[in-house]
Order: C-alpha cells, then sequence, then structure tokens
C-alpha cells in the first residue's frame, strides 16, 4: 500500500499530476477540481493504489481525511474508484459526511453517475464510516441530530429488508433511548420485528 508520495511536479493536467519521488516518475489520478502545484514544486499526496488485473492506479489528494473518505466511498456495493474520486471532486468530503449523516439523497444525487438506488445503497451501506460532519467555526450542532440521522439510517435499512414504514416507526418508538449507533439500534429493531412474526 502506497499511503502517500512527497516530490516534485513533473507534469500535470485535469484529473492528473506527474511526480518525480526520488527518480521515480508517478502519475496520480486527482480530483479535476484540485489546485495543482506549479512545476517544480514540491507536494505531498495522500494516495490510494488501486491493483487491477490489468493496471495499477494510483489515486491522490491534498488531504489525507479525503483519501481516507475516497476508501470509504468504494466500499459500497457498486462503487469504484472512479466514482468515488468523483463524489469527492463534486460535493466534497464535509458535504459527503452531512449529506449521508441527514439522509439528503437529493444532494449524493448531485454526484455524476449517482442515481436514487446507489444513494441509499451510500447512507445504508456507509453508516458512520465516513465520521461525523464538519461543524463550521461557531456553529453547533442541532440537539439531537446524531441521534435523528442513526434513527433514519436503520428506518431505511428496515424499509429495504420490506418491513413497512408504519411498522418500523412504531418500533422504533418503542426503543429504550440508549441505542445510540446505528448497529445495535438496527440489531434491536430486528429482535423487536422478529419477534412480532413469531422468529
Amino acid at each position: 500500500m502506497i499511503a502517500s508520495l512527497t516530490g516534485s511536479v513533473l507534469g500535470s493536467g485535469i484529473g492528473w499530476v506527474h511526480l518525480g519521488v526520488n527518480g521515480v516518475g508517478f502519475r496520480v489520478e486527482v480530483p479535476q477540481s484540485a489546485r495543482v502545484a506549479p512545476h517544480g514544486a514540491e507536494v505531498t499526496l495522500y494516495t490510494n493504489l488501486i491493483v487491477r488485473e490489468d493496471s495499477l492506479t494510483l489515486y491522490g489528494f491534498d488531504q489525507p481525511d479525503d483519501r481516507d473518505g475516497f476508501e470509504v466511498l468504494m466500499s459500497v456495493s457498486g462503487i469504484g474508484p472512479r466514482l468515488a474520486l468523483a463524489a469527492i471532486d463534486a460535493i466534497g468530503l464535509s458535504a459527503l459526511q452531512r449529506a449521508v449523516a441527514s439522509q439528503d439523497l437529493t444532494t449524493l444525487q448531485k454526484i455524476p453517475g449517482v442515481g436514487k438506488k446507489t444513494a441509499q445503497r451510500m447512507v445504508l451501506e456507509i453508516g458512520e464510516k465516513l465520521g461525523a460532519p464538519t461543524v463550521e467555526a461557531g456553529v453547533e450542532p442541532a440537539a439531537g441530530a446524531t441521534d435523528s440521522a442513526t434513527r433514519a439510517s436503520v428506518a431505511v435499512a428496515l424499509e429495504q429488508l420490506g418491513w413497512q414504514r408504519s411498522l418500523v416507526e412504531r418500533t422504533l418508538d418503542e426503543l429504550p433511548e440508549e441505542y445510540l449507533d446505528t448497529e445495535s439500534m438496527l440489531r434491536a429493531a430486528l429482535s423487536t420485528l422478529g419477534a412480532q412474526r413469531g422468529f
């Protein structure tokens, strides 16, 4: 795994940088909106190496958080490196975090190549892996925002498993308040719903 590269910019174009590192030139795919340093400047890129049967491709980012978010996005079924890169490029990591946490499918569908079903999978499969949304300086997060996002994630998951919305909402209303993370709340809800079916 090549986690980062530090070297001189030997060339660049839209969506790529040619980086010289100790006499070796690396072509690194970067977001199209990335500000590329001028020729000869020394830069550090935080990278992910994608190994395919017929290729080795490096993807690079200015910040390690963007690289980590890129890796999380690729854990979603149907999202490969190109689409993950487009997501970081189109709306940025902070907006992605907020959209996933708040179940904002409209924002997620602004990513090129992401339709409603893919947006739903992103919300369901990413969960809290992207981390908490960045809070702007001087802005306090709304009370209960995290709890609401967790409940919304669980509700979407249960509906996709075939439970009716009204039953899902009623079941979540009856759960104890200690279930504050998605995984434990989902397990508890499934246990309750299963008991109602006589499982």
